[in-house]
């Protein structure tokens, strides 16, 4: 019934211009199917609920792996921080900075659907104090505090570049956001950022793993609730190319199956997309 995934040209630039970020994101992976046992609670649950918590877990996994990239990170010009719900981001941004791996960070961000009401202060403000609690100096920061979602994260944060440092038109980057947000974010970057095709870009993210990643300050009490913001994230990876907010993509069709079962397990797919 699928479609066989069939590698497309994102960006229209020549091949020598298009990064090693860009070439990961349009390959198909050979991702390997998750194989764990799974703990039972304490009470009694049948074969079937148990087979249906796997199958869940196991889609979970697949749409986890395909959604996250987290390239090496490589020095670079300049980091990126796009503001989100869950200040590991930041924590994950300073310790690259001490590592050596960008002299400028950039943190991006007013509010967006997670943080609204979470903070008195912009997402930029707030991930730019924890970076200094983390060993960042204040004055190797520049805040962009109006973004409110993702394409004017990029956006925002290129005109800020162009009016604060003229002469730094950044030939790399690292993207730093929450780990299923990574694919989306390159896709946005490859779509707002003027001749993206020009910069060497590498995304990472906190090196987490999926069980692990619940978190109530992050907003996320449960494993479900961090399946929920993927399964959206996914969605926003289909519909925005036709809206203009990112560059189209070809999920393999193994992950679309897990996409497909995550959305109707957790009844979301009438569920709509507010922004990019």
């Amino acid at each position: 019934m699928w479609h066989r995934c069939i590698i497309s040209q994102l960006i229209n630039a020549q091949a020598k211009h298009v990064s090693s970020a860009t070439m990961k994101l349009v390959c198909v992976s050979c991702l390997q199917h998750l194989r764990r046992d799974f703990s039972c609670s304490s009470r009694r649950i049948s074969p079937r609920d148990r087979d249906n918590e796997t199958l869940m877990k196991s889609n979970a996994q697949i749409l986890w792996d395909y959604l996250r990239i987290d390239s090496p990170p490589k020095k670079s010009q300049l980091m990126l921080v796009l503001g989100n719900s869950d200040l590991r981001t930041a924590d994950h941004a300073a310790k690259l900075y001490r590592e050596g791996f960008a002299p400028l960070v950039v943190v991006s961000g007013k509010e967006g659907h997670g943080t609204k009401g979470k903070w008195r202060k912009p997402e930029a403000v707030v991930f730019a104090e924890r970076l200094v609690k983390n060993n960042v100096p204040a004055e190797r920061i520049l805040i962009e505090p109006k973004a409110t979602n993702t394409g004017e994260n990029i956006r925002f944060t290129q005109m800020l570049l162009r009016d604060r440092l003229d002469t730094l038109q950044p030939q790399s980057i690292i993207l730093v956001q929450t780990p299923f947000m990574g694919r989306r974010s390159l896709a946005t970057f490859l779509k707002q950022w003027d001749e993206a095709e020009c910069v060497d870009i590498c995304v990472t993210s906190p090196p987490i793993p999926m069980e692990e990643y619940p978190d109530k300050a992050a907003g996320y009490n449960s494993l479900s609730d961090v399946i929920v913001e993927m399964v959206r994230n996914m969605q926003r990876v289909q519909q925005y190319p036709s809206k203009g907010f990112q560059v189209p993509q070809y999920p393999p069709p193994h992950v679309l199956e897990a996409f497909d079962h995550l959305e109707s397990h957790f009844m979301l797919k009438d569920s709509q997309t507010r922004s990019n």
